[in-house]
């Protein structure tokens, strides 16, 4: 699709209430008394409180309709917990520069028409001087309350300690200028927290800058700094000797996403309290909202173009920690993109992108990617970071490639572990895996080695930077142990990219399941590496596994555990991510399972318990294991009781196996059930097909056996 040279317009309802209701309306907004920041504004005892509270029809606030949120906690950190925020004009909720750690409990987002939840939060405290700016879309309202907006009416602003400024780029061109005078007669400082300028692609006589002045005279000689679009923004701190800074914004019209947050602060500067070191969203839905988050969020226009980028976008900047825990995506116009360094642009897509560099590492232990149908991206993506897939479950995703693990640090090495990316134990079923070309023009016959293609050159998405088939290896540093690889439709289960002078090794994955017989040749067909071509990397794939008996469960298909004896016995598959009991009930039925029945007295309801169990046990990151979500987290899972009224829903609890009854609406894990995969030679498959032969009837008579 040509979104370069062409406008698309789309026509739909822009009605978020329904005739029963006025109007839309503004919505809550917790904000800062003053720009000055105050020191421990939210403590334990004075913290704002909003708890039962229904926001029906919000985020229409002062004629800016565009970017509002229906609740706004702006430099504050109240508690938030039992809200329902629906059927908001925009956006539901929108947390900026929290002043405390900020925790939401049972939250209801649902039908609005923006985003569900956005966060941006900073921290005003650095001890390097040239640590590098976040950069990407910005994601603030045009009317932020406690925040400078630098082209506010009036020159001359005094900083007692720090304040923070942003600007916004909207539909007109202009010119802003401030000056900040110190009250305590401190030198100043300037910090970009997040920037974004535009970059005008034609010429229209004047460019897009931040110009920062040592004074208030503008004169050439006292420019400290200009920050342009192509800027490298690495010193994110420019001091001064002097007790005022001058600031000149020049701005073409642009888009919202573009604008900047910066900060003007004394120095040295004081402490500011307490850091924000957590933010917890618990037991919260966001269902249908236009701009994601949740299930069944974004909407889906046509080709790869929709409302969304991704279900759940994380932008991180010296982070330490990000536990993605228990957590349901369906339904949804794209996944989760967690990044570490940029942004993304519009995607219909990858349902989990982890993007980053050599110096982090991400875990994904004991997840379920199914039924996910992105024609023009990959089905999960690892980019430029080291990574852990144990025990995860792919079945019937169809994308480019399943995972695409390219991108990896220039010398293939990660700073923080000895491997690169390791796969084990992870099952792979029924993927489609379209490869590159696939969604493009197609090229018929002799192209030459560097063709002039316009098409290339179009706008693409930014989560899109490789192909390739079904698995893409792209580092000699990846090992693959005990997985199983079943994916028929697909030529090859695992390619690998082009050997760097930096890669003198080969991939290593011995011991896997390759598919029947079982077989060195099997394997050897389903691999494109060095084999097959010469700049390849090789992969080591001998010894094979010859059946993949070890790595299932009796007669269960791949990751589902088996419970019960002889004609008693199903099959399982626990499902992490919560939901209500109904999406529970839907989910199992989409992979041709259901909700298991049980009564208080069956015998395999303490087995079922104990083996979730093990897997919230066993299955954990390292750090989890010392907070509340560690040892002693019990599991509670969704189940059907015939000893429940037909109203109420039944859980059961992972530790006592005890049986009980909660509210529908909760999210809560579960477990699907289905019978076991009898094949063909099995006894009870033979009685089927030969009944007649052991059926002393006259019939059955007139049938001789011949030797």
């Amino acid at each position: 699709m040509d979104n370069e040279h062409y406008n698309y317009i789309h026509c739909g309802t822009n009605q978020s209430l329904s005739q029963a209701y006025i109007q839309n309306w503004g919505g809550i907004t917790f904000a800062a008394p003053s720009l000055e920041h105050i020191r421990d504004m939210d403590s334990v005892g004075d913290r704002s409180i909003l708890r039962n509270v229904e926001i029906v029809g919000g985020g229409h606030s002062h004629n800016d309709s565009l970017l509002s949120g229906a609740l706004q906690i702006i430099r504050r950190s109240p508690i938030v917990e039992n809200v329902n925020v629906t059927n908001s004009s925009m956006h539901a909720v929108q947390v900026v520069s929290p002043s405390n750690n900020l925790i939401f409990n049972k939250l209801n987002i649902s039908d609005n028409h923006g985003q569900g939840i956005t966060f941006t939060s900073t921290n005003l405290q650095s001890a390097n001087i040239n640590s590098a700016t976040p950069t990407g879309p910005l994601s603030l309202p045009y009317k932020v309350p406690g925040i400078l907006d630098i082209c506010a009416s009036g020159k001359s602003v005094t900083v007692e300690a720090r304040i923070l400024l942003f600007y916004k780029y909207d539909s007109y061109a202009l010119d802003c200028v401030k000056v900040f005078k110190s009250r305590t007669g401190r030198p100043l400082a300037f910090r970009f927290l997040q920037v974004n300028l535009y970059g005008a692609t034609i010429g229209l006589g004047r460019s897009d800058a931040l110009s920062v002045y040592s004074g208030s005279t503008f004169s050439p000689g006292s420019l400290l700094h200009r920050f342009t679009a192509e800027s490298s923004y690495d010193h994110s701190i420019i001091p001064t000797q002097t007790p005022v800074i001058g600031l000149h914004l020049r701005a073409t019209a642009a888009d919202g996403e573009y604008g900047f947050m910066a900060e003007i602060a004394t120095i040295p500067s004081g402490p500011i309290g307490k850091n924000v070191d957590e933010i917890a969203i618990r037991n919260t839905r966001f269902l249908k909202n236009d701009r994601v988050f949740g299930g069944n969020n974004g909407y889906f226009l046509y080709g790869n173009i929709s409302t969304s980028a991704q279900a759940v976008e994380m932008h991180l900047h010296n982070t330490l920690l990000l536990i993605f825990r228990a957590n349901a995506l369906r339904h949804n116009q794209g996944g989760l993109l967690v990044t570490a360094k940029s942004s993304s642009s519009n995607s219909n897509s990858t349902i989990a992108a982890f993007v980053g560099n050599n110096y982090q590492q991400t875990t994904l232990l004991n997840n379920i990617f199914s039924l996910n149908y992105a024609l023009f991206f990959d089905t999960v993506l690892v980019q430029g970071m080291s990574a852990n897939f144990t025990r995860n479950l792919f079945s019937n995703n169809v994308g480019l490639h399943t995972i695409d693990n390219a991108g990896y640090a220039m010398d293939g090495h990660s700073r923080i572990s000895s491997d690169s990316q390791t796969f084990e134990y992870n099952f792979f079923e029924n993927n489609l895996a379209l490869g590159h070309g696939n969604q493009y023009q197609e090229f018929y016959g002799y192209q030459p080695a560097v063709e002039n293609d316009e098409f290339k050159r179009r706008p693409k998405r930014q989560v899109l930077n490789q192909k390739g088939k079904h698995n893409i290896g792209c580092s000699a540093h990846q090992k693959f142990y005990h997985n199983v690889f079943n994916d028929p439709l697909n030529p090859y289960e695992l390619t690998t990219s082009e050997q760097t002078q930096f890669d003198t090794g080969s991939i290593d994955a011995r011991q896997n399941y390759w598919g029947y017989p079982g077989t060195p040749g099997v394997a050897s067909g389903r691999i494109r590496d060095q084999a097959d071509y010469s700049y390849l990397i090789p992969v080591d794939y001998l010894p094979v596994l010859e059946s993949n008996t070890s790595l299932i469960e009796g007669d269960c298909p791949a990751g589902w555990f088996q419970v019960g004896n002889e004609e008693f016995k199903s099959c399982f598959l626990f499902v992490g991510a919560s939901m209500t009991y109904a999406d529970a009930v839907e989910m199992c039925q989409e992979i041709g399972a259901f909700l298991p029945i049980l009564r208080n007295d069956d015998i395999r309801q303490k087995e079922i318990a104990d083996r979730v169990d093990n897997f919230g046990k066993a299955y954990m990151a390292e750090i989890e294991r010392y907070n509340t979500y560690g040892l002693s987290y019990d599991i509670p899972i969704w189940i059907a009781s015939v000893t429940l009224p037909s109203n109420q829903c039944g859980w059961m609890s992972s530790r006592t196996a005890s049986i009980g009854e909660q509210n529908c609406n909760n999210l809560l894990p579960f477990v699907c059930e289905k019978g076991p995969n009898l094949t063909e030679n099995t006894i009870l498959s033979f009685k089927r097909m030969f009944g007649a032969w052991f059926n002393p009837s006259p019939t059955a008579n007139n049938f001789k056996h011949s030797p």
